[in-house]
């Protein structure tokens, strides 16, 4: 779609021109988005433009404000010097100089209020939008109970539940991509609970709800993360034991052998059978980020300190040569890239980007972060945001993201509801 074409509305007229407010902005969005909005396919190329037009107008109102701002300042400021210089006498330009100051104050205010209402049109844009773009989820539906940990290998796909501390498992056939989704059911115990939908997932499918049992596997406490060790083993979290525990997921599911960490372990990744990496829990908030390498002779390798305060929901990524760590640092909205020598590459943030959290890795090893606050998910780079995949679409304050090994294709779960859905890289 060209953006230019004389049959379309123009997205704005002269921002300096902000009279009629929101209002007279949100007019010409609305039929914009009316005009256009059989060409589905381009939607998306509108809705950056609309962004695009509403930053620049967003700008041009703060820059107002500040200029409006030191004009305010410099009048108080006179007014200040010239009631020192003339106690004695009446001076008429001193007289007028307060209500200078007032209709400038008065002024700022509504600057103030315009620049919020074009906000609040920004969001009813939006939605309005989210009517029209075509659909990004590939597939959506209900788990039974929320995924914290999650990852994907070949034939089989790990779920761990937060609030049910259960495993659950989805198939999928690496030719045809059909994918067989696992569900979890919701029991007092702290179990693996290995379910599989009956029937594939297909291009045109509806829900799915109904679930055949596998095999379960009872856990002794609550688990946080879970990597793939080998196409027969998995490593998870306990954060509260300080353990990592490591199952044989072939039936019936076995435990292997444990690794005990000093402190409690929440990110996770493996760097070989006998060696992982964890980022660590710090519930007291007033120290820095940690992370450490383990061995599963119970050595610890190294133990890292972080020069950044905080501790809560951390996870780890690995790109494909292991040698960068990524870790998610929720409390200040930042991603840290390092070496395992603790060399800090880059730090990586992003105004849009709100509480970081579980990373996903693509075939060609880009490394994606899930903002939880912020719903929508960013590549991670040094050179910032490369990617934004449409908020409206991302589920309810996404927590875990899995890339298929073998395409474009990933699937989010959700920290406060029980919905999985299935995306794609455009």
């Amino acid at each position: 779609m060209d953006l230019s074409s004389n049959d379309n509305v123009p997205l704005e007229e002269d921002s300096n021109d902000i009279s009629n407010g929101p209002n007279h902005i949100n007019e010409h969005l609305v039929k914009y988005i009316e005009k256009n909005k059989s060409n589905l396919k381009d939607i998306e190329t509108v809705t950056k433009q609309i962004t695009v037009d509403l930053m620049e107008a967003k700008d041009k109102i703060v820059k107002l404000f500040d200029t409006l701002e030191k004009e305010v300042d410099q009048v108080g400021d006179k007014l200040h010097q010239d009631e020192n210089n003339n106690k004695s006498r009446e001076n008429s330009q001193c007289q007028s100089l307060p209500v200078a100051v007032r209709q400038s104050y008065q002024l700022l205010d509504a600057v103030k209020r315009m620049g919020n209402k074009l906000f609040i049109t920004a969001r009813q844009v939006k939605a309005q939008l989210a009517n029209y773009t075509e659909q990004v989820v590939k597939k959506y539906r209900k788990l039974e109970t929320k995924g914290v940990g999650l990852t994907f290998n070949k034939t089989l796909k790990i779920l761990l539940s937060k609030n049910n501390k259960m495993l659950a498992t989805v198939h999928t056939k690496d030719k045809t991509e059909e994918l067989s989704l696992t569900g979890i059911i919701k029991t007092p115990c702290i179990e693996l609970m290995i379910k599989e939908l009956a029937s594939p997932i297909r291009e045109n499918d509806s829900l799915y709800t109904e679930f055949q049992h596998v095999s379960h596997y009872r856990l002794s406490s609550s688990p946080w993360n879970v990597c793939m060790v080998d196409e027969g083993e998995v490593a998870i979290s306990l954060p509260s034991e300080k353990k990592i525990q490591f199952l044989a997921y072939d039936a019936p599911v076995t435990p292997a052998r444990r690794i005990t960490a000093r402190l409690y372990c929440d990110g996770l990744v493996v760097l070989s059978k006998n060696k992982v990496v964890i980022s660590v829990y710090n519930d007291t908030g007033n120290q820095n980020y940690y992370w450490s390498i383990l061995t599963t002779s119970g050595k610890e390798k190294t133990y890292n300190e972080i020069g950044q305060k905080g501790g809560i929901w951390t996870y780890l990524a690995m790109n494909k040569s292991k040698t960068r760590l990524f870790m998610s640092c929720y409390d200040i909205d930042t991603v840290l890239c390092f070496g395992l020598d603790g060399h800090m590459y880059f730090k990586y943030k992003d105004e849009r980007l709100v509480r970081p959290v579980a990373f996903g890795v693509d075939v060609d090893g880009k490394v994606y972060v899930a903002g939880n606050c912020s719903g929508n998910i960013h590549q991670v780079s040094p050179q910032g945001s490369q990617l934004q995949i449409v908020g409206c679409k991302i589920p309810t304050r996404p927590l875990q993201i899995a890339f298929l090994q073998n395409g474009s294709r990933f699937l989010v779960t959700s920290e406060w509801g029980v919905e999985c859905s299935f995306f794609r890289l455009h």
